[in-house]
């Protein structure tokens, strides 16, 4: 990956870009800031998320958001949608407030960036089926918009997943604190959740992985 100083150049239609360079697949060449918010969105998960590493595969943590925006912008959400998709691990992992993000990237997205984080009050020891569920609830409640945010997410994670279990076998499943039958549970339950309130192919992508991770072994 590029480092932080380096994202920041100028393209040749003016807007700005950055690159992200996959271990696992092509360089990622992004101009999405010529979008409102887009490039205060990068500077906030620039700065919040920057020093992070992913939990699966030790990755900078960049990685994933970024990755979760590109690919709604790649499949024509709106613009607040693929904003929240840059922002929707801010509250939940990292110390930006609501006020950070309401005054760089508007109202709507900080509503669905609210509706797709956990309840980090509840412990993931003792309250993780709980956590879970008001997720779910809080997702569902937040409309097409926030669903559309919270399938990219289990796409990308899913995606993410599959590549260090190549890597790694089922010894991956030691880093997930509740394991296999947990995991499976949590993402049949938002899939089932999404199909009753929207309809789109990304809903075919992540059943697809759904039944992959199913006959994973752990």
């Amino acid at each position: 990956m590029k480092s932080y100083t380096q994202w920041l150049e100028t393209a040749e239609d003016g807007a700005t870009e950055f690159e992200l360079f996959y271990p696992h697949g092509p360089i990622f060449r992004l101009s999405m800031t010529l979008l409102p918010n887009v490039l205060q969105a990068i500077i906030l998960i620039r700065t919040y998320h920057g020093g992070q590493t992913r939990k699966g595969d030790g990755f900078p943590y960049l990685e994933h958001p970024l990755e979760v925006g590109y690919k709604l912008w790649k499949n024509k959400f709106s613009n607040d949608v693929i904003v929240a998709g840059l922002c929707h691990d801010l509250i939940e992992d990292t110390k930006c407030t609501e006020q950070e993000i309401l005054e760089n990237c508007g109202p709507e997205v900080l509503k669905i960036v609210k509706a797709v984080s956990n309840d980090e009050t509840l412990s993931d020891k003792k309250d993780w089926e709980k956590k879970k569920e008001m997720y779910i609830k809080s997702v569902e409640d937040g409309g097409e918009e926030a669903i559309a945010v919270s399938i990219m997410d289990k796409i990308c994670n899913l995606q993410s997943f599959f590549d260090q279990y190549e890597k790694e076998g089922p010894a991956l499943w030691k880093r997930f604190n509740r394991g296999k039958e947990k995991k499976l549970w949590f993402e049949k339950a938002v899939l089932g959740m999404a199909k009753k309130h929207w309809e789109n192919p990304l809903l075919n992508q992540l059943e697809k992985l759904v039944i992959k991770l199913e006959n994973t072994s752990e």
